[in-house]
């Protein structure tokens, strides 16, 4: 209000609103020890808002909750509780472990297994949705060059959610780059993603750039079928619709 204005005698209240009246806290915590046999990180990340208006309920939301443990005779790491991973198949944010050894120089093998979240408030194992898979990771080769296979299948309860193999590529150079990477699922023979993109700097500081980028938004699953659905979880659309029919819901949308 401009206080060289005389207040209004008949307000008009739409002027004036408040849509939210929360106080918003956030902690980022990471601890790290290590000695001659292993190094071990923990990491808290997490956010509460508390509403001040009559009938709000407080949100917590943890965003990351796990430890990191590497044994340094075995070349042996282990993560679990709540991380995120963007390789390997998995799609994100989940709970679980991952465990990586790394075989040689140039090998290394992972496993992971755990249950996928979807929002940061959701609990663990929300869904009735678990995955498990595995891959394996070769390189660096020839200055740059990674590579990484992967096999994940995913379920709720025990019905099959999602079922993939794919690879993923990588080659980084202070003047080049390049990524690509493929996900079919082979329970609905198709493919998720098949996206490739890379950057080549000259000497004269110019760039070319190319991407190509095919995608099912979202990722297919079984799950992808209740959009648009009266049912919360895969299990209760099952219980009125046979397995192929809501598979095809999930094609279709």
């Amino acid at each position: 209000r401009d206080p060289s204005l005389p207040p209004e005698i008949n307000p008009d209240k739409d002027e004036h609103r408040v849509h939210q009246n929360v106080l918003l806290s956030s902690v980022d915590l990471i601890a790290a020890w290590h000695n001659n046999a292993i190094k071990s990180k923990l990491r808290f990340s997490g956010t509460e808002e508390h509403g001040f208006d009559s009938g709000d309920k407080d949100i917590v939301a943890v965003a990351a909750l796990n430890l990191e443990t590497t044994i340094r005779a075995w070349d042996l790491t282990t993560r679990f509780g709540r991380q995120t991973r963007n390789t390997g198949g998995v799609l994100g944010r989940f709970d679980g472990g991952l465990v990586s050894w790394q075989a040689s120089p140039f090998v290394r093998f992972n496993t992971v297994a755990g249950s996928p979240v979807e929002r940061r408030k959701d609990t663990p194992f929300k869904d009735d949705k678990y995955f498990y898979g595995a891959s394996v990771d070769f390189g660096p080769f020839w200055g740059g060059l990674e590579t990484s296979l992967f096999a994940l299948a995913q379920r709720d309860r025990s019905w099959r959610d999602r079922q993939a193999i794919g690879a993923e590529l990588r080659y980084v150079q202070p003047d080049k780059s390049f990524f690509a990477t493929v996900d079919y699922d082979t329970h609905f023979s198709t493919f998720n993603a098949a996206i490739a993109s890379g950057s080549w700097t000259f000497a004269d500081k110019s760039t070319l750039t190319g991407a190509v980028d095919y995608r099912k938004s979202p990722y297919l699953s079984a799950w992808t079928a209740l959009q648009g659905q009266p049912f919360l979880k895969l299990y209760d659309m099952l219980k009125v619709k046979t397995k192929e029919e809501v598979d095809q819901l999930a094609i279709e949308r």
